[in-house]
């Protein structure tokens, strides 16, 4: 239909508003906005996070089916800093930053996300902390140390609530419900390698985990 008004009569808002859409469909298929800093970019700059499949072999890694695809979507750049955030702080591992979800990323998957300084200092106190528990002496004396029940570092309470998070791996548990490390335990307790790639026996255990 035609308008009314004006010399000629004029498009209808209908068929305008359709061509616009049209014309904005394709930029909605390769562009997108940072759920952190807003600023709209392409698809590329986007990388995928929180794999499902995650398998370390002698040679390969296969890293496969992120967990979020298309929710909460951060840029590289701030996913890079949430990354690093924890790790300059002294921890061994980084939350997925999904909402709900709480899983610690892969070591190797944190390769690709963070800066190589923030990645080798990550990699440097997985060794020192395999290598505390590789000595396989008992805890000094006065001094209480448990293990972590996914990952086996020692782990040190000096104070407030029994809901621990291991330094290590990220992993949850109630202090009273870890083994206490005593002279005995000490001799039984089996360090999780490091490879010289950088992969934690963690990594593997998790590979295919949902």
């Amino acid at each position: 239909p035609r308008s009314r008004g004006g010399k000629g009569g004029g498009v209808a808002a209908p068929r305008v508003l359709g061509e616009a859409a049209a014309c904005l469909a394709p930029f909605a298929q390769h562009f997108d906005e940072c759920a952190a800093c807003l600023e709209v970019q392409s698809l590329a700059g986007f990388p995928p996070y929180c794999f499902a499949h995650f398998r370390v072999t002698g040679d390969a890694t296969e890293m496969a089916r992120p967990r979020h695809p298309g929710c909460s979507r951060l840029c590289a750049a701030c996913l890079r800093r949430h990354c690093a955030v924890g790790l300059r702080e002294g921890k061994l591992f980084a939350r997925c930053p999904a909402p709900g979800c709480g899983r610690a990323l892969q070591t190797l998957e944190l390769k690709a996300l963070v800066a190589p300084r923030d990645y080798r200092r990550l990699v440097k106190g997985l060794r020192e902390a395999e290598a505390a528990i590789a000595d396989a002496s008992p805890a000094p004396e006065g001094l209480e140390l448990r293990a972590c029940p996914k990952c086996r570092v020692r782990i040190e309470k000096n104070e407030g609530c029994s809901s621990m998070v291991c330094f290590r791996c990220g992993h949850g548990f109630q202090w009273a419900e870890a083994e206490l490390i005593t002279a005995q335990t000490a001799a039984q307790t089996e360090p999780n390698k490091t490879p010289q790639d950088g992969a934690t026996r963690s990594d593997q255990e998790q590979s295919g985990a949902t």
